[in-house]
């Protein structure tokens, strides 16, 4: 994918726009011109050219609206790419080598410490209502054990007002597709990180809280080898009152 700069996404909706005023400005001038010359018509002679001129309106109004279609198709698709650019690319150390980071592979916000309702990278949440018991967020990655062979190693960063903590956490491990188990998994943090596999062979990363009234969550990638380096949306996060997803 070629990349696209700020600046040049700018100048190409600026042209755009332009474009668009011009095609609007040209039907608004001709349709005064053409209304114009119904004034010196009358009977039979202005009932067909009104009609011609109708037609011929209303097609210049599709071909605006067409204009206009295209123009806002090719601006999103322009800002789509700046997105994904940026989403995939933000990278700390060389990308071409074991050890590189990748920030932000996922980044989720849970306002209501009740209903679960959140934002971001949280997509569904499996809570009873009315209580404030313990909550487990769990994060389901593209990892899975029966793949191939994959070290890993995850950061996960933020902050949960609810519980009065700073989120600091690390998982690492060793997926080992020969006996669809992980070895060797390492945790730290102070929010009981801790690292399962889902019935359908993924790698869950969970921790916990009393409440995640407003917590904000940041998860950073590094490249392990033997291993791949996930990118952003290879990360799914889920509220719920259940140790285990599976």
């Amino acid at each position: 994918m070629s990349s696209t700069t700020p600046e040049q996404l700018f100048t190409e909706s600026i042209a755009a726009n332009r474009a668009l005023a011009n095609t609007i400005q040209t039907v608004n001038t001709e349709q005064n011109t053409r209304f114009n010359e119904l004034q010196t018509l009358s009977g039979q002679q202005f009932s067909d050219q009104k009609t011609q001129i109708e037609q011929q309106l209303a097609d210049h109004k599709k071909q605006a609206d067409d204009h206009l279609n295209s123009s806002t198709d090719k601006v999103d698709k322009k800002l789509q790419e700046v997105n994904n650019f940026i989403k995939n690319n933000d990278f700390l150390g060389d990308s071409d080598l074991p050890g590189v980071q990748r920030n932000a592979i996922f980044q989720g916000f849970i306002n209501n410490s009740i209903s679960g309702s959140g934002s971001g990278g949280f997509k569904s949440q499996d809570l009873a209502s009315g209580s404030n018991v313990d909550r487990y967020l769990h994060f389901k990655t593209t990892i899975n054990v029966h793949d191939q062979d994959t070290m890993f190693r995850f950061h996960m960063v933020g902050y949960s007002y609810g519980s009065g903590k700073i989120i600091n956490e690390i998982f690492s491990g060793y997926c080992q597709s020969t006996s669809g188990r992980i070895l060797n998994t390492d945790t730290q943090g102070t929010s009981n990180p801790f690292i399962y596999v889902g019935s359908d062979g993924d790698v869950f990363l969970r921790v916990n809280f009393y409440s995640t009234y407003h917590t904000t969550i940041r998860i950073d990638a590094m490249h392990i080898q033997p291993g791949k380096l996930l990118k952003y949306g290879d990360v799914q996060g889920f509220v719920s009152q259940k140790s285990l997803l599976l």
